[in-house]
């Protein structure tokens, strides 16, 4: 498809797409630059990235428009002129979040008044790796008003403890504060597959410590030894870790020794700010060292589980002293009666009225022979079941092999890993929600493991089946009577808080069972429970409250004995104290101002600069690499300049000044990490120092 604003209508639909890849996006984007015959800014004059300036453009000629000024709606204190409304779009930035504008021309407004004007825009979904549900943040919820309580806890140096019913929005608040706090923030999960979602690592990746089952100095010994593992712990400001519910007892001592040993202090976690997020209704800790075991019988087979401690239980947790907060209101369901009687179970205190609601889910059907969701207690029973549905399917395989790459610096390659990245490789595709290989057919269900599209009902979860396989996609038609072509996604694993290695594949499973364990973060439409093998704490609650209303859950076997709490998880909950209004200190611990896509910080500017140098050293001089990274129009209006003008690095810190950028590649130069040479005429060229 030839871009152009010609037919403005084709390219505002290209350009507010969250299917494209971001970085063919924004070449495609400074491509078309220099059709704009003056570029777009807000009231103070700063230009806005190049696929907004294209958006924009797009607008004014749709609309007839003469101005190229404009302002958020927020910001907005003063009347429109009659007929006109409020524009709105969506697009992907940098970050792959979808944000949402609401926008408004000079053309359309009345200023009959002084108003003050600002260009803001509202992160409405974190694209890739983040498994929110499809919350609508536009309105005065709960949720805001309790992410602005975490904020300011943070803020004030507090340590929070933040936790709540299923499909609350605990991962939501957790990418907002990610967004807010970036690299202050260090993000850690208790699992592979939950660290994989948030775009984190694993807490014992993070600290260094294995499988906790060396002594603590040995662990200390060995860290000192490996500059990275020891920098990150000595800087780290915030510590978030998710799915608290899973770590054991033993495990959060272990490590609170080593930190306090690493970091020289005996504050509780070496005095690392922390954040702690989880549900101890849901999945228990998945290990422990205590030589005491319970006996459970499933199906007279005898299963020996470790007695169980749980990280509240430590007397560190009350060191910490976490300040409460508790989520409430439920985003993933809708139904007053369902909401209740999963509030119930999840506690396990199911009434009369619960038992009756979920009884009427009971299903006489043979659900095995539908195309329904099937929820499973353990990998081999889902693999089984995936296995005999696919088949009994009589088409050809097709089988897709994902493509693994390991970053080396700022670019991935793809052969001649060495061992210790082989190492790293395994662990992400053990995690990795998208197989190393997937095997299909047509008319397979599937289910998609990413939010594509909220607007179409296309989520981390959403299911469909085989239409087609086309050169570069596959043709899905969902269970909502959507149909689209799902091409190949991009899957990131971050190790020592840098992105590490990716994988790229399809991102589609068989969609016939699944593990309770790989459901979490997930929001389905049906689902097929079969509560005869439930036999863990929790995993009732955490079936069920995958499936978004009370016609979509289909019940085998159901019982209220299935049930089941840790007392001691009810004893916690019973007392725990949330934390009321919360006032910012005066001076608080981060001075951390509200920033848009436009506002990038040092470090991510220099990253940039570097890149840039590396694309294109040995051509440009100082100057030259300014003027490409602040989008100026001597790079667009000269021939010579059309390879950088249509690279990615055109207008990268558009909204900086030339002497601000100056400066920075000043600070690189006298860190010898780029250097400047005289060229056979005498001007100066940056290159990577060697």
């Amino acid at each position: 498809m030839e871009l152009t604003f010609e037919n403005p209508k084709q390219t505002l639909q290209y350009m507010t797409s969250d299917n494209i890849d971001y970085q063919r996006l924004t070449e495609d984007a400074a491509s078309m630059l220099k059709q704009i015959p003056e570029l777009h800014t807000n009231k103070e004059g700063r230009k806005f990235q190049a696929i907004t300036q294209c958006i924009l453009e797009c607008y004014k000629r749709i609309n007839n428009y003469n101005s190229t000024q404009w302002i958020s709606e927020n910001k907005l204190q003063h009347e429109l002129k009659p007929g006109e409304q409020i524009i709105k779009f969506t697009r992907i930035n940098a970050k792959n979040e979808i944000c949402e504008y609401k926008i408004i021309n000079f053309n359309q407004i009345d200023f009959s008044k002084e108003a003050e004007y600002a260009d803001e825009y509202q992160v409405i979904d974190t694209k890739k790796n983040s498994e929110k549900q499809n919350i609508n943040i536009n309105q005065e919820s709960e949720e805001n008003s309790e992410y602005k309580k975490v904020l300011t806890l943070l803020q004030n140096g507090e340590n929070v403890f933040l936790t709540g019913y299923a499909g609350t929005g605990k991962s939501y608040i957790l990418n907002k504060l990610k967004e807010k706090f970036k690299k202050k923030l260090t993000i850690t999960s208790t699992t592979g597959i939950a660290a994989v979602n948030v775009k984190g690592q694993t807490l014992h990746s993070w600290a260094g410590v294995g499988l906790c089952k060396n002594p603590v100095y040995k662990v200390v010994e060995k860290i000192r030894t490996r500059p990275s593992v020891l920098k990150q712990i000595q800087s780290c400001k915030i510590l978030a870790v998710d799915e608290i519910s899973m770590l054991s007892m033993e495990t959060f001592e272990y490590i609170d020794e080593v930190l306090k040993i690493i970091r020289e202090s005996v504050e509780p976690f070496g005095g690392i700010q922390v954040l702690f997020i989880g549900d101890f209704y849901q999945l228990p800790p998945v290990e422990g060292f205590n030589n005491e075991t319970e006996e459970n019988s499933l199906f007279g087979d005898e299963f020996i589980i470790p007695k169980r401690y749980y990280c509240f239980e430590s007397h560190l947790w009350d060191d910490l002293r976490l300040k409460n907060v508790v989520l409430k209101q439920n985003y993933r369901q809708n139904e007053a009666k369902f909401i209740k009687a999963l509030s119930d179970m999840r506690i396990n205190r199911l009434d009369d009225e619960d038992i009756t609601l979920l009884s009427t889910r009971e299903t006489n059907i043979d659900t095995f022979e539908t195309d329904m969701l099937h929820i499973f207690s353990t990998n081999n029973e889902a693999n089984r079941y995936n296995l005999s549905k696919f088949n009994m399917i009589d088409e050809p395989v097709k089988i897709f092999e994902a493509t693994d790459g390991i970053y080396r610096g700022t670019k991935p390659v793809f052969f001649g890993f060495t061992e210790r990245e082989n190492y790293i490789l395994e662990i992400f595709g053990k995690n990795c929600r998208a197989d190393k290989k997937i095997t299909l057919k047509l008319g397979a269900k599937v289910m998609l493991l990413i939010n594509l599209d909220f607007n179409k009902g296309l989520i981390n979860g959403s299911c469909g089946k085989i239409l087609s396989f086309n050169e570069n996609s596959i043709t899905v038609k969902f269970d909502n009577g959507v149909c689209a072509d799902i091409p190949q996604h991009k899957f990131e694993y971050y190790y020592q808080d840098k992105l590490a290695a990716e994988r790229t594949q399809y991102p589609l499973r068989l969609a016939y069972g699944i593990t309770i364990h790989k459901s979490q973060g997930m929001t389905l439409d049906k689902l097929v429970v079969d509560c005869s093998r439930i036999f863990e704490k929790g995993q009732a609650y955490v079936a069920m409250s995958r499936v978004k209303t009370l016609d979509g859950l289909y019940l085998r076997g159901f019982s209220p004995e299935k049930v089941m709490v840790e007392e001691k998880v009810s004893e916690f909950y019973s007392k725990l104290e949330e934390i009321g209004e919360v006032t910012p200190l005066t001076q608080t611990l981060f001075d951390l101002d509200e920033q848009d896509e436009t506002t990038i910080s040092s470090e991510e500017a220099k990253q940039i600069i570097i890149d840039c140098v590396s694309e294109f050293g040995g051509i440009y001089g100082k100057s030259g690499i300014t003027k490409i990274l602040a989008g100026s129009s001597t790079i667009l209006n000269n021939d010579f300049h059309a390879k950088a003008a249509e690279s990615r690095f055109f207008g990268a810190l558009n909204g900086r000044k030339h002497k601000e950028i100056n400066a920075l590649i000043d600070e690189l130069v006298s860190s010898n990490i780029l250097r400047i040479k005289h060229s056979g005429f005498g001007h100066p060229i940056l290159y990577i120092a060697d």
